[in-house]
């Protein structure tokens, strides 16, 4: 089991939010056998906001080391394609956010977030914290 960590997320583990630390500590314990995972959209997001200086890019790079990466393979590309396709029925979702959604479904994982704009795709297997 994967469980996705969202940028918004990543970002506030970064910071050192003890709160939402702990409440990701607890969803790991409901999920013994899970992984951490970041896609290749939350890589991107995060490392680009850290890559304006050598300094935070280099730890934002020893951080991501701490998650899976996921990129884009068939099945996730063709959620994608179903997703985008349907997007008239989740016009707030962002492309990126669609990629997000493609990958965690494709991989049967859990995409812990708190963006919730995720709450209007389908079939997606989302943890929301506050």
């Amino acid at each position: 089991m994967l469980l996705i960590i969202d940028t918004n997320i990543l970002i506030e583990i970064d910071w050192g939010n003890e709160d939402l630390i702990k409440k990701i500590e607890n969803i790991m314990l409901d999920y013994p056998d899970a992984e951490p995972a970041v896609t290749w959209v939350n890589y991107f997001e995060f490392y680009y906001g850290k890559a304006k200086k050598p300094e935070t890019a280099q730890k934002a790079l020893e951080f991501l080391a701490n998650f899976s990466y996921l990129g884009m393979d068939t099945e996730a590309t063709q959620t994608f394609a179903h997703l985008r396709r349907d997007k008239i029925n989740a016009p707030d979702v962002k492309d990126f956010d669609l990629v997000i959604a493609s990958i965690t479904i494709a991989n049967d994982a859990i995409l812990i977030t708190k963006d919730s704009d995720f709450k209007q795709v389908k079939n997606l297997n989302v943890k929301f914290l506050e």
